[in-house]
């Protein structure tokens, strides 16, 4: 670890690693079929084209991940609609990865005089919520061991590589 602290090429290349790891991550991720079978929108793909390139300042590697909706699935949140009155949430393959403004023929399914669904052609595409709560995915960044190990065998390679060149 002194090391990491002592030599800025081996915090670039930790860098390096931290960030190959989370691309990795991201990418097995993105592999899982969504549960509705719907068309995919690659979230995770996403996620993996936002993580920077490491950034060195002191003794500190910084690797940021900017995807303005990672944190959700890292922390859990609760969403709530901020253009409309309510969430359409997806509850067939037709629904998944659209916008129900996309869809035509929808129409909205009421409880009363409370709209609770969009259906379309008597199936229901979307239910309608106030709110979604969003739980914490454990699985959304990698362990810290295998981070740490990617960091490890990135810098014993540059290490057998120094000792090769001296």
């Amino acid at each position: 670890m002194r090391l990491l602290r002592s030599v800025p090429a081996v915090r670039k290349i930790a860098g390096m690693a931290m960030r190959n790891a989370l691309i990795s991550h991201f990418r097995g991720k993105n592999a899982t079929p969504n549960r509705l079978g719907g068309a995919r929108t690659n979230f995770w793909l996403a996620v993996a084209n936002a993580c920077s390139a490491p950034i060195v300042t002191g003794g500190k590697v910084v690797v940021s991940i900017r995807h303005p909706h990672v944190a959700t699935h890292v922390y859990g949140a609760t969403i709530t609609p901020k253009k409309a009155r309510m969430l359409a949430i997806p509850v067939a393959p037709e629904g998944h990865g659209k916008s129900p403004r996309s869809i035509s023929g929808l129409r909205c399914v009421f409880d009363g005089r409370r709209p609770v669904a969009l259906a379309l052609e008597g199936k229901t595409i979307y239910i309608l919520k106030k709110s979604q709560h969003i739980p914490r995915d454990p699985d959304a960044l990698p362990p810290d061991s295998k981070v740490s190990a990617a960091v490890g065998r990135a810098v014993g390679i540059w290490l057998d590589r120094q000792k090769g060149a001296s």
